[in-house]
């Protein structure tokens, strides 16, 4: 009975509350300022700088996820609000840590270079300080004994998404999007009163101008995939209608070793997804591995979730809602040779309610 009650309270709440795809103050170019975009955009209807990857301990014996965003939110085009996502998951140990914050932003985000994100009160503490791809890391979980403090560099040369760095997701939204697909990373973890030195390779997504693909009719899938030999990074996404959860929408980058873009039209790329995974808590069901199959490319990869619960919950009025978002292991071919890597795959309002 509680948690039906809980259910027809939020759903009473987002209906009421629902954001409204108010872009009045959204920037569109027609290629990404660098390093302006960098910055945070005044009253943007959503924005975020997105980290997720895998690290490392010292003898690459252990491995850890790290997902890191900053959101920046203007849904009704007067008040702005910043919401912090931190998760890491240990699939030795079986274990994820998770933990949000909404900050209401009374006087707006600024919009100064270098950037100087920052979360700082009783509950939670995190900053994110630097630009284009050189970054000092720092967050510490409310309801966990577990932080980090890590510090990026660049890897490769910043990727612009479809060449200017906008994506046109259909017509719901064009939406700035750049990436740094590869920046070596090193610092420490701290879980549970262990201190572990890390090292690895973050995944960095900037975004902009995105309320109108972040509403309650969409669902998405979206992986950022590291090869290792050779260094090709790929992004590809699909967005799907919630209700009948079939695609409508795909898109994908293929960053090659020597720093090029392929950038590939839907009619290039297979998506297909077994292995369901449910959740008891929010009653979704996660896909645990996928097949990526891009024939022109003569690509073919297989990623598979390490660990299956690695579902988030954001509860923070008038925010309520679930995802998953992991570290997967990624096997199989490109040109005919065996190839492998590491992956991060999210992916939202998948076969059950969202509440």
């Amino acid at each position: 009975m509680k948690r039906i009650l809980q259910s027809l309270l939020a759903i009473l709440l987002i209906s009421a509350c629902k954001p409204k795809p108010y872009n009045g103050s959204d920037v569109f170019n027609e290629k990404a300022q660098l390093p302006l975009d960098e910055a945070p955009h005044v009253k943007n209807s959503l924005e975020w700088w997105y980290i997720t990857g895998h690290l490392y301990n010292a003898d690459s014996s252990r491995r850890f996820g790290v997902e890191y965003v900053f959101f920046h939110t203007t849904p009704m085009g007067r008040k702005e609000y910043s919401l912090l996502n931190v998760a890491i998951s240990d699939p030795q140990n079986q274990k994820f840590y998770y933990d949000t914050h909404l900050d209401p932003q009374k006087e707006g985000m600024s919009n100064q270079l270098p950037i100087n994100l920052r979360i700082d009160d009783k509950k939670s503490q995190a900053s994110w300080e630097g630009q284009m791809g050189e970054y000092r890391l720092k967050a510490k979980m409310e309801n966990y004994e577990l932080a980090f403090d890590l510090q990026t560099s660049i890897g490769k040369k910043v990727l612009l998404h479809d060449g200017v760095g906008y994506e046109q997701y259909d017509t719901l939204s064009k939406a700035g999007y750049y990436s740094f697909t590869r920046m070596p990373t090193q610092g420490n973890l701290f879980i549970e009163g262990d201190t572990i030195a890390v090292h690895g390779s973050l995944w960095y997504d900037r975004q902009w101008n995105c309320l109108g693909i972040y509403n309650q009719d969409i669902g998405w899938d979206w992986m950022a995939i590291q090869l290792e030999d050779p260094a090709v990074d790929l992004m590809v996404y699909q967005i799907r209608n919630r209700k009948t959860q079939i695609p409508f929408v795909w898109g994908a980058s293929y960053y090659d070793e020597n720093e090029q873009l392929v950038d590939l039209q839907p009619s290039q790329i297979k998506l297909t997804a077994n292995d369901v995974w449910h959740s008891n808590e929010s009653g979704h069901s996660y896909p645990q591995h996928w097949r990526i199959e891009i024939p022109s490319l003569a690509l073919d990869l297989e990623v598979k979730s390490m660990m299956k619960e690695q579902e988030l919950r954001i509860k923070e009025f008038p925010i309520f809602l679930y995802y998953w978002e992991g570290m997967c292991e990624v096997n199989g071919s490109l040109k005919g040779a065996k190839v492998k890597g590491d992956a991060y795959l999210e992916m939202t309002e998948r076969e059950g309610p969202s509440l």
